[in-house]
């Protein structure tokens, strides 16, 4: 993102900072709910139905708000980038299995993730990969006629379609379509400058965002065509799992997540005109957002199964501590080992441009 566009639009970055706290701190909060007992699975269930309900629609949206028209070559090689990334790290968590589970790395292991674009041994790349996708497609659909956009259009349809029906995650079909949706949403906001369309009253649209999809993140029962029906995926009740392809009731899936993405962009609006000193940290947050991805990528792959079943049952606040204190380290990791941490980011772009030639 240029500068100039910083300036025009603060807001990203801090809406980005939000997204990834969300994210870190709904994956840290997910470790403690299966062994929690059930009144505190109870009380942490409308957390994790409010967090999944629109933070990965979010960063799809986000991305599409930055969006800048470029050559084919440009697109391929911002993709291919992306792609790289999710296999590195995929890599050095393949290296690493055989230390966590004692088996021998296979061949198939290494290599067909990246060819299926799933089964990553960090499952948190799948979201490099889809929205590598998702920015390929949509400069496609942003740069070519109707004979090659309606096709396109048609066979991401279908393949939601068939995912949906087979309960696939072949080729990320499960979220292309719903990530282009929300990326081409962005794309649209950027250039009508909703910043100035909400200002004046960004407080109370922010709120009002925010309680509204946080009571309608409860009503998705997860049943596909049955709006009060419930259909659980996890212990007590249902949250919106987007690298799963599992969106409920998609009108209300839809709703809630494009309520919550833009009651979290006028929030960050707020943030940047009337804290400063949080504007900055988010913000700081929001630029390390790929960054912080990987970290939580190699957290959930390292230190998850090490913690799993030896904490007992914690309590609510018990539970709560940890993920906050878990989100903390993670923040620190970033902070203190850039060099380390951003190591797969910028090796992959490396190769990226090795691999793609772009004209100047």
């Amino acid at each position: 993102m240029t500068e100039a566009l910083r300036q025009r639009n603060p807001a990203v970055d801090i809406a980005k900072g939000i997204a990834m706290l969300l994210v870190i701190y709904g994956h840290a909060l997910g470790l403690f709910f299966e062994p929690a007992s059930r009144d505190v699975q109870a009380a942490a269930l409308p957390q994790l139905r409010f967090i999944y309900s629109f933070h990965m629609p979010l960063f799809f949206l986000l991305s599409g708000m930055v969006f800048r028209a470029r050559s084919l070559r440009e697109s391929v090689r911002r993709s291919l980038s992306l792609l790289l990334t999710a296999y590195l790290v995929h890599v050095v968590c393949w290296i690493a299995e055989p230390l966590l589970t004692g088996q021998p790395p296979t061949v198939a292991g290494l290599l067909l993730p990246m060819l299926r674009l799933r089964g990553f041994h960090s499952v948190i790349v799948w979201f490099l990969a889809s929205l590598a996708l998702v920015q390929l497609a949509y400069f496609v659909l942003a740069s070519y006629g109707d004979r090659v956009r309606w096709p396109l259009l048609l066979a991401l349809l279908g393949g939601f379609a068939w995912s949906q029906r087979a309960g696939s995650t072949l080729l990320q079909l499960q979220s292309v379509l719903p990530g282009l949706a929300f990326f081409a949403l962005g794309h649209a906001l950027a250039r009508t400058d909703i910043g100035a369309w909400v200002r004046g009253r960004r407080w109370p649209l922010a709120l009002a965002g925010l309680c509204v999809a946080w009571w309608m993140s409860g009503q998705n029962g997860g049943c596909a065509l049955q709006p009060a029906g419930r259909c659980d995926n996890i212990p007590g009740g249902f949250v919106a799992l987007m690298i799963a392809g599992q969106y409920g009731f998609l009108p209300w899936f839809g709703q809630a997540a494009v309520i919550g993405s833009l009651a979290v962009v006028s929030s960050a609006w707020v943030v940047a005109e009337h804290l400063p000193g949080l504007a900055s940290a988010l913000s700081w947050i929001g630029r390390r957002s790929l960054q912080l991805l990987v970290v939580n990528g190699l957290v959930i792959f390292f230190l998850h199964p090490l913690v799993e079943g030896r904490l007992g049952q914690p309590d609510m606040a018990t539970a709560v501590g940890l993920s906050l204190a878990l989100t903390g380290v993670q923040l620190m990791a970033a902070y203190g080992m850039g060099g380390i941490t951003s190591a797969p980011l910028r090796l992959a772009r490396y190769l990226a441009d090795k691999m793609v030639v772009t004209k100047a």
